[in-house]
């Protein structure tokens, strides 16, 4: 089990993580561990890797795709007519 203080850090630098304040490699080497063993802890703190898209992103990002997808149809149409 770990210790208390070192969840305390183990948190902060999570919390560090996640609003970029740092990168995976920095926070192995401020917790001690491996880029692999980091990429692990991100994962199973639920945090995805900075440059990739959580669910509610992929979401936002696909909604702006169909929202530009229906503008264009509009305009298509009206080009028709």
């Amino acid at each position: 089990m770990a210790k208390p203080g070192r969840l305390d850090r183990r948190r902060a630098v999570l919390e560090q993580y996640k609003r970029g304040k740092i990168t995976i490699r920095q926070g192995a080497e401020m917790l001690g561990l491996s880029y692999w063993a980091m990429n692990d802890l991100l994962r199973k703190n639920h945090i995805p890797l900075v440059g990739q898209a959580g669910p509610y992103e992929k979401a936002l990002a696909l909604r702006g795709k169909i929202e530009l997808e229906v503008d264009l149809g509009h305009s298509r149409e009206r080009r028709r007519r």
